[in-house]
């Protein structure tokens, strides 16, 4: 499409916005890996009901990539072109991190209010709704199934009245 604009940009100019995707890709990469790590140390709390240790390790990851275009590091109009955007997330993997903070975050509404499916935190957003509602929808899916290890969790202690309650929700969705 450049091509047709404003003649072709130089292959200079191909090669240093590539370097800089891809530098701002392994930024966010490294941001978003750490931060799935600590989701999984929350949910791994959730799962013994440690809601205080559990939001602070989310919190911690939740800062690792909010605002995003500071976690990639690159620079604003690189950002605001969508096409590159969604190939820095998609470079780091970011996509999986979104998914892994929606899934902690219902697993921790629903211990808290009873909610499985919690709001979608801007931050997380790409500014692409298909893949947002995507990312949301995967995350929603997987804290069911964390909702699921924690009512075998709740049998084993033959808290019945948990897993009736954690039933119920699913089956709401």
């Amino acid at each position: 499409f450049r091509c047709l604009v404003g003649g072709a940009p130089s292959f200079a100019d191909l090669a240093s916005e590539l370097e800089d995707v891809q530098a701002a890709g392994r930024r966010l990469q490294e941001a978003a890996v750490g931060g799935r790590r600590l989701v999984f140390a929350a949910l791994a709390r959730l799962q013994r009901a440690d809601l205080s240790g559990a939001r602070a390790a989310l919190e911690a990851a939740e800062a690792r990539v909010n605002p995003l275009p500071v976690a990639a590091g690159c620079a604003a109009e690189l950002w605001a072109d969508r096409e590159l955007r969604l190939r820095i997330c998609d470079f780091a993997g970011f996509g999986q991190f979104a998914q892994s903070v929606i899934c902690c975050r219902g697993l921790l509404t629903f211990l808290e209010k009873g909610v499985l499916t919690p709001e979608m935190p801007e931050f997380l957003r790409v500014g692409v709704e298909d893949v947002d509602d995507e990312r949301y929808l995967v995350g929603t899916i997987d804290a069911a199934r964390e909702l699921e290890r924690f009512a075998v969790n709740r049998g084993q202690v033959l808290d019945i009245r948990s897993i009736e309650i954690c039933l119920a929700t699913v089956q709401g969705l």
